[in-house]
């Protein structure tokens, strides 16, 4: 790699002496060529050239990161600079910039920039390059470096936390401003570098001038903090957070300037996706229009992307929408382009359709968003916005789901409503998942004014204030409204430039004489009147078409289509008027000025010119429907101009397709809009001539005036469409609507009855109330009518009768509201469906119904094998219409229950996870809950605590979507039956715990319609956990209660697992009852053993072992031991086998009890053992602790207390460790070697030091050098006292240790407290946003970066290790963790091991610390194998019976004996025993 750049006119002399090429090394050498590269203009020159070249690898994505003076070549045949490429310059890869792993040359250490040393938590960009030309050029100037360091440890050091001196101790002949040019580029933090080539190049050409003009770069004045705010907020979101920042302002202060700036100067230094949208002041009623138009923008440059990365994304994007691909694809056609042809959506009721909306569209935003790829969406003007964009900003800031996003909303605080602004509702849902920020910016003042006045003509600060301080007060501090008063000055001839003099002039005298208007709307007025009138009216009717336009569809809408316009539309660019966008088009300057051309129009032209427009965008329409709002919203806003009927009639038509098309966007408010405008276009006579037309407007306007809130408005349509309706057909599609409306708001039982009643008019007659008989004989029917014809069912006819097809989708719409609210009803509703399949065929409908007679057939009827079969049926069919609202319901129903109770549990697992996606991807969020509900549910009985805890975490975030109040319920009961099992509550047997009154719960819970379900799961729960308490009676009693509402628990595993803990419980009881009281029980147990017998002959797979158990008791109760042990053997094995450990731990702890009992000792103490693990696994620490206690109490031989302790070894293993390592590692660089030299020179400092302080200190300064801190301290102590050990600070002298800590003066005490207390590593950096931010010590001092991190040996701990850097953010990376604790171990461990030479005593904290760290160490740790000997050696078993349990050899088990003895340092069972439990080898 080679780069050349010419050097300009003020090239040096030894150009015209020097050989074809000699390095800048060479030149610096050489005494009277070094004295020349020391004057400014050759400096200059040259430095202007040095960085030219680097500018130009920059533009092609390359880094050099070496440079330095050897590298650099002059030319003097050419006159140019040439960088030579050492190896270690690369590429931009699609990841950015990556660091090499062969580090940097020994060479290079003193040119090396911070983030290249590896030791900052930042990656290496063009700034890296840059900070290595200002060690040059300081060199250059100087003669010198501006760091002295002889090793690599000190150089790294020195770019970390040294300051450079200033130049001007070595020189005082610079000029103004280029020392801070210098200090700039040897910026620590590269934020605070020079951001690009091209800015320092433009401060270089600035040398020599004023100060006041030297370093005015075209940036943004008196918003620091603003952009602060933003900088942060931005920053939050690339660690993964969501933000919302709305900046708020009148017209022209500044709101988009200020963000298009802060963005664009960060995308220079990072990738991240930026993308922009703005609302309308004439509404276009497009929906989403500004979110769709910055998406379109970045599927645009995706598209752009090269094949591999595009292809990626394709995955991604088809991962996440899969077959809901096409309801983003709608809206933004690139998607369809990047991922080809997509399926057509199912067509769904507007309120499952919304939810489907509102779900694919997170998961699209979630696919686009990402660690690498944070997202930026700016929408401007959001005073404009329309209700459902709104509430898609909402829905995307409160997914549970999404990080990396970043919303940056502008507005005009006086036009907006702030209580409708997502984030500032009082439900507080955004903000629960979003960090919302308010930034209102304020007119500027006198002084900042004053600047831009200065940086726009060029003038000095004295000069322009005169000018400043007249205007200020016109333009009210607003800097677009004071730049149009310049404007208007210029054009008036006021102010002139003065070529001569190179400076702009104004008379003050005759600004004050004139005193012409300033208001902004004369200023605009006056720039519009200056125009020729075919610019004037290119001007009205680009205002019309909207801030951006097309010229050529204004040049036809005006007329002027054949004639060139071209030199109208550059005179008003160059009046200011607008500016060029994208693909040909131009926008308006700021929206002042279209709202004031848009205002000067007459109200008759205004329509005339939308109606122009409108038809001239629907004759160029090229078929895609893209410009379909846009036409419909300018013909409605000519409207009043059309006489023609049939123009009318088509313009009522595209109002219902325009309606339609938002509304499949769940736009409602802008769907609403369309279908209002069609019902206010029909005339009177239209029932009449086209009553097709007026239902389907009335009906779809009735539908979105209850999904927009207006109740009242949508019952008075309904109404209306009643009276009109000719038919069953016709009236039955509006009570659907109806029904709907109910069952959204949870009036379950009046959906019933409406449901019922329509059903009437189809000639289905279902009693709300319906009798047992009825039932059985419906249940009979629909049995002998599907005898033998369950193969056939798949193949029938498709449904056409439409009547049929009506009553059809009147049962599936009241199918929810009857599952859980009336069974009764429920099964009838399945029997006529089903009924209606067989006498007219198929429809989607079917496929649910079948499933669901399945799930009838199982629960109620016990025919679990013929309701697997046909539920299976329904999945099939719902899989071959390809429905997802049919597949939600299908898979529930069958993966739910009918797997639960005749299937596997990889199959539940499989369905019900189908089933959410399906009913999250249809918006049936009523399934898609049930499908969570069903999930957890079939976990209960088989998992541990922890996994179910962790499976309704995951799902909680899933129901904040769809806001099913009856499956959260069940998971806070879950959830506090998961606490009482672990200890966590009030009391061993209640739920009540902080957050959660158990009364209070029970009490809403009757309130509900589907109380009966949840009061069945409460009680067994409530069975199970009195039984594992050992309160038998009271299980029984729980038991007893959940009969109540069996009925409403049949499709739960809860119902079998209330049974069997009943059962446990009453064995319990019999055992130690009388004789003749365990005789009158009998019959009782063998009945309900019977019952619960079916479940097993069901699905063995899912309760043989728990059957086996109960046989086993009943067989021990009943004195039949011999089979009770067999019994429990096959409850074991079969539990095993099924990864049961909630089996495996009851059947081990009722075994041991039995073998106790008989006497068998070693084999109660083995399945105790095996209890306790089964137990551990399922996550019930009082039943662990409970059972240890027991086995404890039954060990044959109380363990020996006696033990040896292996003798202190040196304090150096860490580091010898760490030593090892390095040596291991082929040293390639000097920063690799930098490891071994902090290792090395702790151990110099150990082995040579005489004392522990001068020991100390010497290991505290190889800390600080090797991490790269200013600041460093090593402390011990606990919760109550704090003593500093060691302590380095260049700017604080040394003082003897140890010493307490008393405040925060040296030190942030909060911050070590925290990490004792806690034992976390917390790192802090200056630009994060961090909770550190309150500690009074980082508050007051800021440094740059600090790190503070637990010491600790085999888990023992021994104190804080506290680092801070003062001047560089990013430092401490957590590779070189390991060296750092490696080191501050040993350091601390030293002041056990050797005391104080000098009589200082150490801290009580310290000497218990070192000790327990003594104790616990272990030259060669245990094998697993070697570990599971141990345990069973704990448990009093013989070799034999290890060998049998592990399946291995007599002889194989001797030699881990030996082994064990071996490396315990011990000769007997009872020492290794002992000695495993005083290392923790052992519980």
């Amino acid at each position: 790699m080679k780069e050349n750049y010419p050097i300009d006119d003020h090239a040096p002399e030894f150009l015209l002496e020097q050989k074809s090429s000699m390095s800048l090394r060479e030149i610096m050498n050489n005494e009277s060529f070094r004295m020349q590269i020391r004057t400014i203009d050759t400096f200059l020159s040259l430095a202007r050239a040095i960085a030219a070249c680097v500018g130009k690898l920059h533009q092609q994505h390359i880094l050099h990161l070496d440079l330095r003076p050897e590298l650099i070549h002059i030319l003097s045949d050419e006159r140019t600079v040439q960088l030579i490429d050492s190896g270690y310059a690369i590429h931009r890869s699609k990841h950015g910039y990556i660091r090499p792993s062969d580090g940097i040359m020994e060479a290079g250490l003193p040119y090396c920039a911070p983030e290249n040393t590896g030791r900052m938590l930042r990656t290496i960009d063009e700034r890296s390059d840059l900070y290595s030309l200002g060690v040059i050029f300081y060199e250059m100037l100087t003669g010198r470096l501006p760091f002295l360091a002889d090793n690599p440890l000190e150089w790294v050091y020195m770019h970390l936390a040294q300051s450079p001196s200033p130049l001007t101790n070595h020189r005082e002949d610079l000029p103004e401003g280029l020392e801070s040019i210098i200090l700039k580029l040897l910026e620590k933090n590269p934020d605070k570098r020079y951001q690009n080539i091209g800015s320092l190049i433009a401060d270089l050409d600035k040398v020599g001038r004023s100060q006041l003009t030297l370093f005015i770069e075209p940036e943004l004045h008196g918003r620091d903090y603003e952009i602060s705010v933003l900088t942060q907020a931005f920053y939050s979101t690339c660690f993964g957070s969501t933000e919302i920042v709305y900046v708020a302002g009148e017209a022209g202060i500044g709101k988009t300037s200020l963000i298009d700036e802060v963005f664009h100067k960060i995308q220079q230094s990072q990738h991240f996706f930026y993308i922009t949208g703005k609302f309308e002041q004439i509404s276009k009623e497009s929906p989403y229009l500004p979110i769709i138009q910055a998406f379109r923008g970045l599927m645009r440059h995706l598209l752009g992307e090269r094949q591999d990365q595009s292809e990626l994304w394709r995955l991604k994007l088809q991962e996440a929408l899969g077959n809901n691909a096409n309801v983003i694809a709608s809206i933004i056609p690139e998607v369809s382009l990047l991922l080809g042809e997509v399926p057509f959506e199912e067509e769904l009721p507007a309120n499952e359709s919304k939810k489907r909306f509102i779900y694919v569209f997170r998961k699209f935003v979630q696919a686009l968003t990402s660690k690498e790829h944070p997202l930026v969406l700016f929408i401007d003007d959001l005073q404009w916005a329309d209700d459902s964009s709104l509430q898609l900003i909402h829905a995307l800031l409160s997914d549970p789901e999404c990080q990396y996003l970043m919303f940056v909303c502008a507005h005009r605080h006086l036009d907006t409503d702030q209580s409708k602004l997502p984030g500032y509702e009082t439900d507080g849902s955004v903000t629960e998942q979003a960090t919302v920020k308010h930034i209102h910016l304020s007119p500027l003042s006198l002084e900042q004014m004053n600047q831009i006045v200065v940086e726009t003509l060029n003038s000095d600060a004295h000069t322009a204030m005169s000018l400043t301080e007249l205007l200020y007060h016109k333009s009210e501090g607003n800097p677009f409204h004071f730049k149009q008063i310049l404007l208007h000055l210029q054009d008036d001839d006021i102010l002139k430039y003065n070529r001569d003099n190179r400076c702009w002039q104004w008379n003050l005298g005759q600004i004050i004489e004139q005193e012409p208007s300033y208001s902004i709307h004369d200023l605009m007025e006056h720039r519009l009147y200056r125009l020729p009138n075919i610019a004037q009216e290119l001007l009205f009717a680009a205002a019309c078409a909207g801030s951006t336009f097309d010229p050529e569809l204004i040049n036809v809408v005006v007329n002027y289509g054949i004639q060139d316009m071209n030199t109208e539309w550059s005179l008003i660019e160059a009046e200011g008027m607008i500016v060029p966008f994208e693909s040909g088009k131009y926008r308006f300057t700021h929206d002042s000025i279209q709202k004031l051309i848009y205002s000067q129009i007459e109200d008759d032209a205004k329509q005339s010119i939308h109606s122009r427009i409108g038809r001239c965008l629907r004759e160029n329409d090229d078929g895609t429907g893209e410009n379909s709002f846009e036409v419909v919203n300018h013909l409605n806003r000519g409207s009043e101009k059309i006489t023609d009927m049939q123009h009318l009639l088509l313009l009522i038509k595209l109002n219902l397709d325009a309606g339609n098309r938002a509304k499949t966007s769940s736009a409602y408010d802008v769907a609403l809009a369309y279908f209002r405008k069609g019902v206010e276009l029909l005339p009177a006579d239209y029932w009449e001539s086209d009553f097709e037309l007026s239902f389907e407007l009335h009906a779809q306007q009735a539908e979105c005036e209850y999904l927009c809130g207006n109740y009242a408005k949508s019952d008075q349509e309904i109404a209306f469409l009643l009276h009109h309706a000719r038919n069953p057909v016709e009236r039955s599609r509006i009570h659907i609507i109806k029904i709907m409306q109910f069952i959204n708001q949870g009036k379950y039982l009046e959906g019933t009855d409406l449901g019922l009643k329509s059903l009437r008019e189809h000639h289905i007659f279902i009693s709300p109330n319906p009798s047992n008989l009825m039932l059985l004989i419906e249940s009979k029917r629909i049995e002998l009518l599907l005898r033998n014809k369950y193969d056939k069912l798949k193949h029938l006819e498709e449904m056409s009768d439409r009547e049929q097809i009506t009553a059809m989708n009147l049962i599936l719409a009241i199918i929810p509201s009857t599952f859980f609210t009336n069974k009764k009803v429920f099964l009838l509703l399945m029997c006529r469906a089903i009924q209606l399949t067989l006498k007219y065929g198929n429809t989607p409908v079917s496929a649910a119904v079948y499933s669901a007679f399945g799930m009838f057939m199982g629960n109620a009827l016990g025919k679990y094998d013929k309701g697997y079969l046909i539920g299976k049926i329904g999945v099939e069919l719902s899989e071959q219409y390809n429905i997802n609202s049919i597949k939600s319901k299908s898979y529930t129903m069958f993966g739910g229950v009918l797997c639960q109770f005749a299937g596997y549990p990889q199959e539940v697992d499989d369905y019900l996870s189908k089933a959410l996606r399906c009913g999250m991807d249809s918006g049936d969020y009523v399934f898609a809950s049930y499908a969570i509900g069903a999930h957890v549910n079939s976990q209960y009985p088989r998992t541990s605590l922890v996994e179910l805890s962790r499976t309704i975490t995951d799902y909680m975030a899933v129901l904040d979507t769809t806001n099913d109040e009856f499956v959260k319920q069940n998971f806070y009961l879950y959830q506090q039956f998961i606490l009482a099992l672990q200890g966590m509550t009030d009391a061993p047997d209640s739920f009540n715990s902080e957050g959660f009154d158990e009364e209070e719960f029970l009490h809403r819970i009757r309130k509900e319609e589907t109380s009966s379900t949840t009061f069945f799961q409460y009680n067994t729960y409530k069975t199970q956990l009195c039984y594992l308490l050992g309160r038998y009676e009271d299980a029984i009693h729980w038991a007893r209660e959940a009969e109540r509402y069996k009925i409403y628990a049949t499709h739960l595993p809860h119902l079998p697992e209330c049974l069997f803990y009943q059962l446990l419980a009453t064995l319990s009881l019999a055992e130690s009852s009388h004789s003749k009281i365990r005789d009158r029980s009998k019959k009782k147990l063998e009945r309900d053993l019977r019952h619960y017998s079916k479940w097993v002959k069901w699905n063995p797979t899912n309760y043989q072992p728990r059957f086996h158990l109960l046989q086993a008791e009943y067989a021990r109760v009943f004195r039949q031991y011999f089979k009770a042990e067999q019994m429990y053997d096959a409850a074991i094995r079969e539990a095993r086998e099924q990864d049961d450990f909630q089996v495996t731990s009851l059947t081990g702890e009722l075994a041991a009890s039995h073998y106790w009992g008989r006497g068998k000792r070693k084999s109660a103490l083995f399945y105790l053992q095996m209890s306790v693990d089964g137990y551990k696994q399922w996550g019930i620490p009082a039943k662990v602790a409970e059972l240890e206690e027991q086995l404890l109490h039954w060990q044959r031989e109380e363990a020996s207390q006696t033990s040896e302790s292996p003798a202190i070894r040196l304090a150096l293993s860490g580091t010898e460790r760490a030593s090892e390592y390095a040596n291991t590692q082929k040293v390639t660089n000097s920063l690799d070697s930098v490891d071994l030299a902090a290792i090395l020179k702790t151990t110099e400092a150990i082995s040579n030091q005489p004392t522990i302080d001068a020991m100390l200190a010497e290991i505290m300064n190889t800390i600080i050098k090797y991490a790269g801190a200013s600041k460093g301290a090593l402390l011990t102590g606990n919760d109550d006292e704090l003593y500093i050990q060691a302590y380095v600070d260049a700017e604080t002298p040394a003082f003897a240790s140890p010493v307490g800590m008393k405040d925060s003066s040296l030190l942030p005490e909060g911050l070590i407290r925290y990490v004792f207390r806690t034992h976390e590593d917390v790192h802090y950096y200056e630009e994060e946003e961090s909770w550190l931010i309150h500690n009074p010590y980082i508050a007051k001092h800021r440094p740059g970066s600090a790190l503070c991190i637990p010491v600790a040996v085999h888990g023992a701990m021994l104190g804080v290790l506290y680092l801070e850097n003062r001047l560089a953010s990013g430092v401490f990376a957590s590779d070189h963790k390991a060296v750092l604790l490696a080191i501050a171990s040993n350091a601390i461990l030293m002041c056990v091991l050797q005391g104080s030479s000098e009589g200082n005593p150490l801290s009580p904290d310290l000497v218990e610390a070192g000790a327990a760290v003594s104790d616990h160490i272990i030259e060669e740790p245990l094998t697993e194998r070697e570990l599971e000997v141990l345990a069973l050696l704990a448990a009093g078993l013989s070799n034999k019976e290890i060998a049998d349990h592990l399946i291995i050899a007599i002889g194989t088990v001797k030699v881990h004996v030996k082994n064990i003895f071996a490396k315990l340092k011990v000769n007997r069972r009872t020492k290794a025993i002992a000695q495993a439990k005083e290392l923790k080898l052992l519980g």
